[in-house]
């Protein structure tokens, strides 16, 4: 197994993150039609436990508007 520096471990953590946010800006995109670039940026505030979290109730989502609360609750307790 090669070594790997901790500058290499940040950089595939980052992609992880990157392609985390990715799948769920498509999947609300598909579920909802183009969404905004207001709520994409908040879809990549979220950290990748958040992220998790979202992947799991992201069905129960009805609305656009149910995106937006799930997601204004979630960066309000990051603050």
């Amino acid at each position: 197994m090669p070594y790997i520096t901790s500058i290499e471990r940040i950089g595939e953590q980052r992609g992880e993150l990157k392609g985390k946010q990715e799948l769920a800006i498509k999947l609300f995109n598909q579920r909802f039609g183009v969404i905004e670039q207001p709520l994409i940026e908040q879809v990549r505030r979220l950290s990748g436990e958040q992220l998790e979290e979202l992947t799991n109730v992201w069905l129960t989502l009805a609305t656009l508007s149910d995106l937006e609360r799930w997601l204004q609750n979630k960066l309000k307790l990051e603050n």
